[in-house]
């Protein structure tokens, strides 16, 4: 499940699965320890209609490299 970028209806307070997973051709996340999080993402109009799900309020949930802070 490693690497896999999903997204969820903004509905669900439970995410037993792993949801719809998008297909991006770029994806750029960056994160400020206590502050601002950030995800730019380009996905594809695709044939499966993945790009629908990418809405206000839906839910992404995509792995974030973790960095140490000495």
């Amino acid at each position: 499940m490693d690497g896999l970028i999903s997204i969820y209806d903004s509905r669900l307070t439970e995410f037993p699965t792993i949801g719809r997973i998008l297909t991006p051709l770029e994806c750029k996340i960056t994160e400020t320890a206590g502050g601002e999080y950030e995800l730019i993402m380009v996905h594809p109009i695709d044939q499966q209609g993945r790009w629908q799900e990418i809405a206000v309020h839906n839910i992404i949930k995509a792995p974030v490299p973790k960095t140490r802070i000495p």
